[in-house]
């Protein structure tokens, strides 16, 4: 009964009043959740991320791992090593050669423009490129980036791989040339195999059977880079291999980063060679400077109107794209703006090498750390640089210990201080166990400082001066010592072999040392005598006088003043161009003049010029120019104005103007501004103005720059002899006919050396295609030809091959 009746007690029942009350506490729970939803969703996602994050990673797939590592690599051969190298780099373009004429007569100029080759369209064409240009010039870093470009080209998979998204346009792989010599002798390897074996040297963490199906079954992207680190001896071996691995995988794209010489066994092996363009410009300037100040924080946005200028006096001068961004770095760390190279990167250095804390009364045993600091650094930097050599961890403590003062004055504390200074500077990298200086920026430098210190400094960078390896190291060792017997060597090969790249280098010597040189004067005289030689083609002395105006800064002014006197036309042209490059507003008289000249050259000299200088007295002066100027002098002032935002508000105010040859320039300024108000206004010439001639020229502009938008261009093969129209017909001509192969390239000898003037220019030419160091004696008896183009074109096949085969002129 007892028991019954706790049973009854404990039975449910149903409570109106409970129930109300939990109704109204949830609804009020439920309302405080929804007013707080966003928080609560911000706390549950801050929560819950690692969590998905580490399951992101767990399902990634062995593609994505492979890319994410590689370009955590390819980071640290970076300058500064960016965090996001998107945010700063700046596409190049490449000049590659043209198509060959298809006849005889269609021979308009003896050198066609090359094609301009976009860094998108870069890997659109042929699948064998070698990318030349200067140390310093940003090949690898454009190397580099194609790796990120292919991974924002990524297409989905073909069904039959489940349409899951490739992490890549083309499977990239890295190569390193540098490394060829720690690469095994080949034991009847698969060439392919051997190829990723070279790979895994930069990339340790490859797996190479994953890496190598990878290259067999998908469109992959070779990326070769140091080229010039190969021994002349080595490079014709490598060139074949390359080759045959390229014929092995037929969807293989092939990108490899040369100096400016000796990669002629690549254009042997069916590779077709591109200069790299640097990006230039004011715009390029500050988007460089927008990004690293992004990547960096805390910094001013925009760069000031002194940093610019000094930015652009820079580039003016010759700066190389690693130049500038160190300018920009160094600024934005120190805010500092040294104008000598030298001087930037010694303040870098500066920067870079910390001040430990060693306690009160120790201020000299910290900058005496700092100096031997330096000196450690000097002698790694020198040692790897001339001997190639890398040092473990005790080698250098070895090192910093030969610097130490005596035991019995050694601060107790130098030793350590020096020790952590070293390594914390970040101007070392590891490799493996070994280290070595970061960039061969710091090689270069570094070396150049540690040569002034030596006696046999001077012979040896006099045994250099025609390898193209040290031309930045020579460039510091200008800057710092008296090269005076350099300078000279340079100016007598530009005198007695006309070479006068020789004279420029030595011109942007000038610009970078000091200005009381011993050697300044006379190398500015000889630039002055070259510019007013009238035997000088006119692209040519206008290169020596802008490395005269930046040699010479203020001082070249009152040479090219005086300059306007020469009765040559084109020499007074250029004058012109010369005081647009370094003269001031009180140069606005001569100018006036200068329009007013019954030629047209030097007229269109001093429009140019006038855009060149960009200021305010410069603009209005085209500007009324444009009221009153003939028909033929318009373009080159619409062209002017197009350089500055004042010439462009100038253009825009002129677009509703009374007369159409003013509308007409109008528009033809207008279509070199990639601005949507200037398409706006393009448009609506091309639409509603009431004379064809300004419809017409509109029109032309908005074709021009939907062209550009869209452009195709990309690198053509180089030609197949046995398919050239015009030897086709002159073997025909000879009552012979063309055959393939070796037939083919033996008619295309025999067009060299007995055809007519245009069947000799057409076979020269074809040679800078697909020649070979060989032919170098079929043109020496055509740098005699009684015939100038033949003899021009034959001087210039000649430099061609010289280059490419590293024979330098003595």
């Amino acid at each position: 009964m007892l028991f019954g009746g706790l049973l009854q007690q404990r039975a449910w029942r149903f409570d109106l009043t409970s129930a109300f009350i939990g109704a109204a506490i949830a609804l009020i729970l439920a309302r405080i959740l929804y007013q707080r939803r966003e928080q609560i969703k911000e706390f549950a996602l801050k929560v819950w991320s690692p969590v998905v994050n580490l399951r992101s990673r767990a399902q990634a797939s062995q593609e994505e791992r492979y890319i994410a590592a590689l370009k955590n690599d390819l980071k640290d051969l970076l300058l500064f090593q960016p965090a996001d190298p998107q945010k700063i780099f700046q596409p190049p373009t490449f000049a590659a050669p043209p198509p060959l004429p298809a006849k005889a007569d269609t021979i308009d100029d003896l050198f066609a423009d090359p094609l301009e080759i976009s860094y998108a369209n870069l890997t659109a064409g042929h699948p064998r490129l070698v990318i030349t240009g200067p140390r310093a010039a940003g090949r690898t870093m454009a190397l580099a980036m194609m790796v990120w470009q292919t991974t924002e080209s990524a297409a989905p998979r073909p069904a039959s791989r489940g349409g899951k998204k490739r992490p890549y346009e083309r499977f990239p792989l890295w190569i390193d040339l540098a490394q060829y010599k720690d690469l095994p002798e080949a034991q009847s390897q698969p060439p392919a195999e051997r190829l990723v074996q070279l790979a895994a040297l930069f990339m340790p963490a490859m797996i190479p059977r994953w890496t190598l199906a990878h290259l067999r079954n998908e469109p992959s992207l070779i990326l070769v880079d140091n080229w010039e680190s190969l021994s002349p001896d080595a490079r014709p071996a490598v060139a074949r291999w390359f080759a045959e691995v390229a014929q092995s995988l037929p969807k293989s794209c092939w990108l490899v980063a040369s100096g400016e010489e000796g990669y002629g066994p690549l254009i042997e092996a069916g590779f077709v060679s591109l200069e790299l363009i640097p990006p230039s410009g004011t715009a390029m300037l500050v988007a460089l400077y927008r990004g690293w100040a992004e990547l960096l924080g805390g910094a001013p946005a925009e760069p000031g109107e002194d940093t610019l200028a000094l930015l652009k006096w820079a580039e003016d001068a010759g700066a190389s794209l690693l130049e500038l961004t160190t300018r920009v770095l160094v600024y934005l760390r120190t805010r500092q703006l040294p104008t000598r190279p030298v001087d930037v990167l010694d303040h870098f250095l500066d920067h870079c090498i910390p001040s430990p804390n060693l306690g009160e009364g120790q201020a000299d045993v910290v900058e005496q750390a700092r100096v031997l600091t330096l000196s450690a650094l000097s002698y790694l930097a020198k040692m790897h640089r001339l001997e190639k050599r890398s040092f473990s961890q005790q080698e250098i403590y070895d090192q910093i210990g030969t610097l130490l003062p005596p035991e019995e004055v050694r601060p107790p504390k130098l030793e350590g201080a020096i020790r952590r200074m070293l390594f914390d500077t970040h101007l070392l990298k590891r490799e493996g166990k070994f280290w070595v200086p970061a960039h061969y920026i710091w090689d270069d430098f570094l070396t150049a400082w540690a040569l002034v210190e030596e006696e046999v400094g001077a012979e040896m960078v006099k045994a250099h001066l025609g390898d193209p390896t040290w031309t930045l190291l020579l460039e510091f060792y200008a800057a710092l010592e008296d090269v005076t017997p350099l300078v000279r060597t340079l100016v007598q090969t530009a005198t007695v072999h006309g070479d006068i790249a020789s004279l420029l280098r030595a011109a942007r010597w000038g610009a970078v040392a000091p200005e009381d040189a011993p050697w300044q004067k006379s190398l500015m005289k000889v630039l002055a005598q070259t510019f007013t030689d009238p035997d000088l083609d006119q692209p040519t002395r206008l290169r020596v006088g802008h490395a005269l105006a930046v040699a010479a800064g203020e001082g070249a002014r009152a040479f090219f003043i005086q300059t306007l006197r020469q009765p040559s036309v084109a020499i007074r042209s250029a004058a012109l161009r010369g005081l647009g490059w370094s003269g001031s507003p009180r140069e606005m008289p001569l100018f006036v003049g200068a329009l007013q000249d019954p030629d047209l050259e030097v007229q269109q000299g001093a429009v140019t010029a006038l855009g060149d200088m960009g200021t305010p007295g410069a603009v209005r002066l085209l500007r009324d120019t444009m009221l009153e100027a003939d028909d033929h002098l318009l373009p080159s002032i619409a062209e002017a104005l197009s350089k500055t935002p004042e010439g462009l508000e100038v253009l825009k105010e002129a677009a509703d103007s009374d007369s159409l040859l003013i509308r007409r320039t109008v528009a033809q300024g207008l279509g070199r501004v990639d601005q949507p108000w200037a398409k706006e206004i393009l448009e609506k010439l091309a639409r509603e103005d009431s004379e064809w001639l300004v419809r017409s020229a509109a029109q032309i502009a908005l074709n021009a720059m939907k062209d550009k938008a869209e452009d195709k261009t990309v690198v053509l093969p180089p030609p197949q002899i046995d398919q050239l129209e015009w030897l086709i017909t002159w073997a025909a001509s000879q009552g012979s006919g063309l055959g393939v192969g070796k037939a083919a390239g033996a008619m295309l000898e025999r067009a060299i050396t007995q055809g007519d003037p245009k069947a000799q220019i057409l076979g020269i030419l074809t040679l800078t295609y697909v020649g070979r160091e060989a032919h170098l004696k079929l043109l020496e008896p055509l740098l005699d030809s009684s015939d100038p183009d033949v003899r021009y074109v034959a001087e210039y096949a000649t430099r061609l091959f010289k280059r490419r085969y590293d024979i330098y002129q003595q």
